[in-house]
């Protein structure tokens, strides 16, 4: 028993299956034939085929080329102020030109009352200087003069505290003794009772005798 074509079978099978549309695709070569065309089917009118000749390739190219947004163009320039902002930026850099004016000459009376402060201050520390000075002078010929006056012990205690006063600042009572240094309040103190005393050796005032002696 000769073994069957698979070929041929698959091609029965197939001529079953479409009855009697199969006889379009027999050939007599063993092909598959090519659809007949209809006979209605025509030809491209002119219309048609200028659609697509090259003298329409801008209308291709214009179909497909990308949008104006998408390409590349130059920033917009910026927005131009209205009158109404114009008036305001005006009078903004004037008012700020103005204080700034302002505070200078603020700051040009603050140095110069500053610099007249001090020299103020200079010339009345000099002057109370000066009279301190001429002040103090003239105490001492006034205390120079009454040291010279009244019996011995008295001249002597004067003396005492003249030495003393600058330290006691006007004190009634003499300063404390430095460290180390020898206590004269008793000494003072004995003093101040000759001074009292009118029957103590120097506190008899002078004959003539004795003076010109």
């Amino acid at each position: 028993m000769a073994a069957e074509d698979p070929m041929a079978e698959f091609l029965a099978r197939e001529r079953a299956a479409l009855g009697d549309a199969a006889a379009l695709f027999q050939s007599t070569d063993g092909e598959q034939p090519t659809p007949p065309i209809p006979s209605n089917a025509g030809s491209f009118s002119p219309s048609t085929a200028a659609a697509f000749s090259p003298a329409n390739g801008s209308a291709v190219s214009e179909a497909f080329s990308p949008p104006a947004s998408m390409a590349f163009s130059p920033p917009p320039p910026p927005p131009r102020a209205t009158e109404f902002e114009q008036e305001w930026q005006a009078k903004h850099r004037e008012s700020i030109a103005a204080r700034d004016q302002a505070a200078e000459t603020k700051h040009g009376e603050m140095v110069a009352e500053a610099r007249q402060a001090i020299d103020r201050f200079y010339e009345e520390y000099n002057d109370k200087k000066d009279k301190a000075v001429e002040a103090n002078r003239a105490s001492q010929a006034v205390e120079a003069q009454a040291a010279d006056r009244g019996a011995l012990w008295e001249r002597t205690v004067r003396q005492i505290d003249l030495a003393t006063k600058g330290a006691s600042a006007g004190s009634a009572t003499p300063p404390p003794a430095a460290a180390g240094a020898r206590d004269t309040t008793r000494m003072r103190d004995l003093l101040q009772d000759l001074r009292r005393d009118a029957d103590a050796p120097g506190n008899k005032p002078k004959s003539k005798q004795q003076a010109a002696a």
